[in-house]
């Protein structure tokens, strides 16, 4: 205090004997303001520059694929064919890979023409089906089969911005693992896809490429962050693609669109040349994935994948390849399902479809029973705690060190504004907000961030807990699978989807407009009841 108490006085006295260098001070701080603010103008203007030059290379990489498929007019024939009847056509020749190639180019562009699912066409891709037509290797399990890419997938030649303006030019300088098992079974990756900025994300705008629409209804969102692998696949466009996933960035955009998808388990799949903005937190357990048209086009991609050829590339996997004995067996199983985490309350028709899984599997002789895992083991799935708060550990630190001269979409707006809040500030507002709606205020808290390391580690010990816990629960009732609802709505409105984001990736109440539209059915003779569901059985969560 004696310190700040004689710079202080030293100041009084020296304006004292200097009248007028008051006027000077105030000088030196109007330019270094605007010597800041010019920095950041510049700065900004350069990001601007960048993101126009990116978007003139997507639309001159569209155009010279559009200029070579315009012509074509039946490439529906081609494009809507059963994945084993379109493979087997390739492999007996019956079907050319460049025939194909530009089918699916000319419907992948149409679709994004109406939608804007695709940032750009990959345009080597003709390039390698001429290649693989000349080859006289043997034919791979996708011979000729285009495969789509989502945005942040390591491609040679290509940059990942993840929908930021900073990560303009990262171009790889290789293809990731999964893109080289993928044309070692005779692949054609050809178009690139859109995703939200920064993949923290379950809505599907960025700056660079811009909003991606939902494929059947413009007033819903497609779901993210494998936003415009969604909505192609769902759209039509494609038969297969690569999405990633952490909190169900696959799976949400697969339920939204109508799609089907597989998200591996964590170290099953290589994720070489996965770009993230998450890297470097243990935590956060990424992963690639395929996503498909239909299921026996997911199985076939999951058996192109889980080969032998990529445990030698990323000799970091357990080896793990698709097991067709596993895959065959008829025997009966033993099934969980469940229609809430004890916290989060689904809306009937995402119930209903679990209990229409469930009555289809008894059918077929399998064993379907409750797993009431949040009364079992006395404590509900917290995503907040075991998740969301792990996801949030540097208070989006990286994120907004990315996002500095970048325009933040709507998405991602209120998280960013929060952790510039301080730590102290945060954590009363989250006292306060918490009294009024308890989810609110833990995503707040998550947004805090740790106090210390030490506390850190202390909730990684306690997500290890839990996970014990749940299996041995699961053990316990001895089963092979669950099944569950992907999320607790169908595809939400545009409106949700910002909220959604805003309030932790997760919600727990629908909007208002969410709950007119399931309302609203009953005009179209959808059945949105639980007619068909048993629910004597079913856990009662309402």
């Amino acid at each position: 205090m004696a310190e700040k108490t004689d710079i202080y006085q030293y100041f009084i006295d020296y304006f004292d004997e200097h009248p007028h260098s008051g006027l000077g001070l105030a000088c030196l701080v109007v330019v270094a303001i605007g010597t800041i603010l010019s920095k950041r103008w510049r700065q900004k203007k350069r990001a601007q520059k960048r993101r126009k030059k990116r978007q003139k290379e997507a639309k001159a990489r569209t155009k010279l694929v559009h200029d070579k498929v315009a012509h074509i007019y039946d490439a529906d024939d081609i494009v809507q064919k059963p994945i084993l009847e379109l493979t087997d056509d390739l492999t007996s020749g019956q079907l050319t890979p460049i025939k194909v190639l530009n089918a699916f180019q000319n419907k992948a562009l149409a679709v994004t023409n109406e939608i804007n699912c695709v940032i750009e066409p990959i345009t080597e891709a003709e390039e390698w089906a001429n290649a693989l037509e000349a080859s006289a290797t043997p034919k791979g399990l996708l011979y000729g089969i285009p495969i789509s890419l989502k945005e942040n997938v390591a491609i040679e030649g290509y940059d990942s911005t993840l929908g930021t303006e900073v990560m303009i030019g990262d171009v790889s300088h290789q293809d990731s693992v999964i893109v080289k098992v993928l044309k070692n079974q005779g692949a054609i990756p050809f178009m690139r896809t859109n995703v939200p900025q920064t993949l923290l994300s379950i809505g599907s705008d960025n700056p660079i490429y811009g909003n991606t629409l939902h494929p059947h209804d413009p007033d819903r969102g497609p779901g993210g962050s494998s936003t415009g692998e969604g909505v192609l696949i769902g759209g039509g466009g494609s038969v297969i693609g690569i999405g990633t996933d952490v909190g169900g960035t696959l799976r949400v955009p697969a339920e939204f669109c109508g799609a089907f998808c597989l998200s591996p388990t964590r170290g099953r799949v290589s994720c070489d040349g996965l770009k993230s903005l998450v890297d470097g937190n243990p935590s956060v357990r990424q992963t690639f994935g395929p996503m498909a048209r239909d299921f026996d086009s997911l199985v076939l991609a999951s058996r192109a994948l889980l080969c032998p050829l990529m445990y030698d590339l990323d000799p970091t996997l357990a080896y793990m390849p698709f097991d067709d004995k596993q895959y065959e067996q008829t025997s009966p199983l033993r099934i969980g399902y469940f229609t809430s985490t004890g916290t989060i309350q689904c809306q009937p028709p995402n119930v209903r479809a679990v209990m229409e899984a469930k009555a289809a599997l008894e059918v077929m002789g399998h064993k379907v029973i409750p797993f009431d895992f949040p009364a079992i083991m006395g404590e509900p799935f917290d995503g907040e705690k075991y998740f969301l708060h792990l996801v949030l550990a540097d208070r989006l630190r990286n994120v907004k060190d990315k996002l500095k001269h970048d325009r933040v979409i709507k998405h991602l707006d209120w998280s960013i504004l929060f952790s510039r809040v301080p730590k102290w500030l945060l954590k009363l507002i989250k006292f306060i907000v918490k009294r009024v709606e308890e989810h609110s205020g833990s995503v707040l808290g998550a947004l805090a961030g740790f106090g210390s390391i030490q506390d850190y580690f202390k909730r990684l010990e306690e997500v290890q807990v839990y996970k014990d816990k749940f299996l041995d629960t699961w053990r316990s009732l001895d089963l092979d699978a669950a099944i569950c609802p992907v999320f607790p709505s169908p595809a939400v409105t545009l409106d949700t989807v910002t909220a959604a984001t805003r309030e932790g990736f997760f919600i727990r109440h629908l909007s208002k407009d969410t709950q007119n539209w399931l309302n609203s059915m009953s005009e179209y003779d959808i059945d949105l009841s639980y007619s068909t569901c048993d629910l004597e059985q079913q856990p009662q969560y309402y």
